[in-house]
C-alpha cells in the first residue's frame, strides 16, 4: 500500500511496509524492484526509546542499525547508514529547527513492551531506540547499493508499558473481538489507553513535521 506525489520535480513514493521485518523486507524488496531507480530510501515511522530522558514526539536519526538475535535484544548484525545521505538529512532538520537524537537503532524481532525489556536492549546493544522493520529494509537497500537512512519518532519511552502490543496483526490491525477479549483480561489497560493515544498522536506530528522539513510532501 502507498502513493505517490511530486513536488519542485522531484517524484516521491510512499510505501506502508506493515509491521515486523518478514512483512518489511518482502514489501521493500518489491517497491525497490518496482522503483529501482530511486536515489534515496528513507525509513520511517515509530519506534519505541531505548535511551533515558527520551519522549514521545522526540525524533531519531539512526547512523546505524542494529538487527537483534532471534532469542533476545543483543546486537547480531549492524548495518551503517549512508552517512552522505543522513548528513544531509541531519542539516534539513537543524534548519527547520527540529531537535533530534543520534544512534544506533535496534530492529527487533518482538515487541519490546516493558520498561525491563527495553532497558535490558539499551544495555546489550547500545541503541537508542527500537523497531521492528528497518534492519530489514536496509538488507535490501545494501542488496541494491542503494542510500538509506532512518528518520524515526519516538511512541514509547522507555517507562511507558505498551499494553496489548501482541495484539496487532502484520498489517497493523486489531480486531474489535481481539481487543475486547485482552481488555477484559486485563481492565487496567483501559486507563492507558489516553496516555497512549496522546503519545501516538505526538509521534505522528513529529513525522510529519520531519517529513515536511526533509522537503516532501504527503499532499497528493
Amino acid at each position: 500500500r502507498g502513493f505517490e506525489c511530486a513536488s519542485g520535480g522531484q517524484r516521491t513514493v510512499f510505501v506502508a511496509t506493515g509491521i515486523g521485518m518478514e512483512r518489511a523486507r518482502e514489501t521493500a524488496r518489491l517497491a525497490l524492484d518496482r522503483f529501482s531507480e530511486a536515489e534515496l530510501v528513507i525509513g520511517t515511522g515509530v519506534a519505541g526509546a531505548l535511551a533515558p530522558g527520551m519522549a514521545p514526539g522526540d525524533i531519531v536519526v539512526a547512523d546505524r542499525i542494529v538487527t537483534a538475535s532471534a532469542e533476545g535484544a543483543s546486537g547480531e548484525s549492524h548495518v551503517i547508514v549512508s552517512e552522505q545521505a543522513r548528513t544531509h538529512l541531519e542539516g534539513r532538520l537543524r534548519s527547520a529547527g527540529l531537535d533530534f537524537s543520534r544512534g544506533a537503532l535496534l530492529t527487533s524481532h518482538r515487541v519490546l513492551a516493558s520498561t525491563e525489556a527495553k532497558r535490558l536492549a539499551y544495555e546489550q546493544s547500545g541503541a537508542i531506540a527500537v523497531d521492528m522493520e528497518s534492519a530489514a529494509i536496509a538488507s535490501e537497500t545494501k542488496r541494491r547499493r542503494m542510500p538509506f537512512v532512518v528518520v524515526r519518532t519516538v511512541m514509547d519511552a522507555v517507562e511507558d508499558e505498551v499494553f496489548g502490543a501482541d495484539l496487532a496483526d502484520e498489517h497493523g490491525r486489531v480486531s474489535a473481538l481481539a481487543a475486547t477479549g485482552y481488555l477484559a483480561r486485563n481492565p487496567s489497560a483501559i486507563a492507558q489507553l489516553p496516555r497512549m493515544m496522546r503519545s501516538l498522536g505526538r509521534a505522528t506530528r513529529s513525522i510529519a513535521d520531519a517529513i515536511e522539513a526533509l522537503g516532501f510532501t504527503t499532499k497528493l
